[in-house]
């Protein structure tokens, strides 16, 4: 028996050239493809010294040694999260699936970085070679095996989920990676620590958050260094933007979103929280970007920063409200004109799900117009939003989750009983109910449905589909695929669905009367009473109807109206104090007479409450343009009537009563 020994990754073994029939079988037949997986299935050993008559086959032989150290050297940086390393010795794609005797039971690199909490080489590996999501371990087991059993909260689950991991696969016992989430006995914890030599210690440092009660992070530090250099870059310029003097409030009307992020977030807080993610790996710069992101120069993108996320902090998942609290918790109230050093109250029940529709259809219509005259308001709308219980929000959805919940709706709203609440009532109308269009439908250019919308003042600011980066950042990776919009036939109803929330519901005021702003209301009553029925929305305590935009928190609603203000318009300083302390937001428009004004509050008021305060409010800012349009009318004909009687006295050649008592 022939025995020779090699050195391999520093250990010696012992090659029989005569006890491995298989391998003479495969080298004598020129088998390369099998002997190729050999390697990649870490026996590369058995071919250490084995000799080939076939010159292309031996070079492939001599080059085993470096092949086995080349996978050996992927592993380890997989171990120790090396992203360099990593990439320096994966210069063939195979070795990223490849197999290697440091790492116990045929696990793959994906494997072992899922075991070693390894975020940043999980990213790389499933962003960039979608075949190691599904390659298996000796038992049939994916990385997603594996992570479905980790006391993450699931944190790796989604994020392979997200990278394109199928939960479905089965594992050699007919298993699915959901199977062990509900039974993580099948691959228990313990047994993965002691398989690859993981001990007790290192599992406390890898999950760094011990409250058994914490079901909402990932327990993991954010540790990669660039995504924490970031973060640094970020305070650093929401410090520079903090005022010396006393930092405005949000509601001022003048404070830019840097300056009121940079007013809560102080260093403290910055170095408790800069270190935390998700359970859906989203971190604080997820939660910041809109105030510190610098915006390409596009007027779609900007826009819908600007009007969706104008405080400047968007809510990724619905987790970031408890994670990132210390820093959310008094900034929200602060956007929501509520004393910061109060206690937030539980947010009351809504006033949606207090009764029935068919009760309140039964009830009359809220008839308030605010300026009967048509003066002043060109036209308005009424927002209010909704997520599904039971759905993560849009930006997290895969394609699967996306189609139900825009099924689930326009199946709803589809039906013949939904026309009664979102039509006007008019006897003589033919209208039955409304149109459902499709995302794409909507950003076609040209686009008939998208000018529609416009006209109707019901289209809400979109990005476009060329714009892939920004709206995976906006919307999730399958940006515009499962969205869309049912439009009622008569054109004032808007149901907008998986843009930012599940559920976002526009009514528009009436082109004739702009001003009429409770019956639009009593519209969307109608409307969300009916949906309250038939779904369960995402509800907190605190925090009411929770959303993607944490100035929908609460209640979930928005008035908002076009107003022509020629008088007040003409000091936008006063302008913009006089709405503040209304508690109006105020937003200027392409003209400088033109605003638009909505409410700031819905987080710890009802709806009829937030539309009461906001009719009151708007109400009252007519007045004060009408009072000074009065009072410049009244100047302007006392000037008028000076000037006329000088004309006169002139023509006639007499001297006014004033001249001459003047001599």
């Amino acid at each position: 028996m022939t025995q020779r020994e090699e050195s391999v990754h520093g250990e010696v073994l012992v090659v029989d050239n005569e006890i491995d029939p298989e391998v003479t079988d495969l080298i004598n037949n020129a088998n390369m493809e099998m002997l190729a997986t050999l390697v990649l299935n870490g026996e590369g050993s058995r071919l250490i010294g084995r000799q080939s008559r076939n010159s292309e086959l031996q070079a492939f032989l001599d080059n085993v040694p470096t092949y086995m150290q080349k996978i050996n050297k992927v592993h380890v940086a997989a171990r120790e999260g090396n992203i360099r390393d990593l990439q320096a010795a994966l210069d063939r794609r195979k070795f990223a699936i490849a197999r290697d005797p440091i790492s116990p039971n045929g696990a793959t690199p994906l494997h072992v970085a899922t075991i070693f909490g390894k975020t940043n080489i999980m990213k790389y590996l499933g962003g960039r070679f979608p075949e190691t999501l599904s390659a298996v371990d000796f038992e049939g087991r994916t990385a997603l095996h594996y992570a479905a059993v980790l006391p993450d909260n699931g944190h790796y689950y989604n994020l392979l989920q997200q990278l394109g991991a199928n939960s479905k696969d089965l594992d050699d016992n007919g298993r699915s990676a959901e199977d062990y989430q509900k039974e993580p006995s099948a691959l228990p914890f313990d047994q993965l620590l002691s398989d690859y030599g993981i001990s007790e210690d290192a599992v406390q440092s890898m999950f760094s958050d011990k409250v058994p009660e914490d079901h909402v992070s990932s327990r993991r530090i954010l540790e990669a260094p660039e995504a924490l250099d970031t973060l640094e870059r970020c305070y650093r310029l929401l410090a520079s933007a903090r005022p010396a003097r006393t930092p405005l409030s949000a509601s001022s009307n003048r404070a830019t979103p840097p300056l009121v992020l940079g007013r809560f977030l102080k260093r403290p807080i910055f170095d408790m929280i800069k270190h935390r993610v998700t359970k859906l790996d989203h971190d604080l710069f997820d939660v910041i970007w809109p105030a510190v992101k610098k915006l390409p120069d596009n007027r779609n993108i900007v826009q819908t920063v600007e009007e969706d996320f104008p405080g400047g902090i968007t809510a990724p998942d619905y987790y970031v409200y408890e994670v990132f609290h210390e820093f959310l918790l008094p900034l929200i109230k602060d956007l929501h004109n509520i004393n910061v050093n109060s206690e937030l109250p539980d947010h009351p029940k809504s006033d949606f799900a207090k009764t029935s529709s068919a009760k309140l259809s039964t009830e009359p219509l809220v008839e308030l117009n605010i300026d009967p005259n048509d003066e002043f308001i060109l036209s308005g709308a009424i927002e209010c939003s909704r997520n599904l219980e039971g759905f993560e929000l849009p930006l997290n959805l895969k394609v699967g989750k996306l189609e139900t919940i825009e099924r689930i709706i326009t199946t709803i709203l589809m039906q013949e009983d939904f026309s009664k609440f979102s039509e006007q009532p008019d006897p003589e109308s033919d209208q039955k109910g409304g149109t459902y269009y499709t995302m794409n439908e909507v950003l076609e250019k040209p686009s008939e449905i998208c000018a529609t919308l416009a006209s109707s003042g019901l289209l809400i600011a979109l990005c476009d589909r060329e714009e892939i980066d920004d709206c995976m950042r906006l919307h999730g990776r399958h940006w515009p695929y499962g969205r869309g919009v049912f439009v009622s036939d008569d054109k004032s109803v808007a149901v907008w669905i998986n843009v930012h929330d599940h559920i976002r519901v526009l009514v528009s005021t009436s082109q004739d009367s702009p001003g009429e702003i409770g019956l639009p209301f009593s519209r969307l009553s109608y409307i969300m009473t009916y949906l309250h029925e038939k779904l369960d929305f995402v509800w907190d305590p605190k925090l009411g109807h929770l959303s993607s935009r944490p100035t929908f928190l609460g209640a979930g609603i928005r008035y908002s109206l076009i107003v022509n203000f020629p008088g007040l318009s003409k000091d936008p300083d006063n302008m913009k104090h006089l709405c503040a302390m209304r508690g109006l937001q105020y937003r200027e428009t392409l003209s400088t007479d033109i605003a638009r004004i909505s409410n700031y509050q819905c987080l710890g008021t009802g709806e009829t409450n937030c539309f009461n305060d906001f009719a009151t409010a708007a109400s009252n800012l007519l007045h004060l343009e009408k009072d000074l349009s009065m009072q410049n009318s009244a100047h302007i004909a006392t000037m008028l009537t000076n000037i006329f009687r000088r004309k006169r006295s002139s023509l006639t050649g007499q001297e006014s009563p004033e001249k001459r008592e003047k001599l």
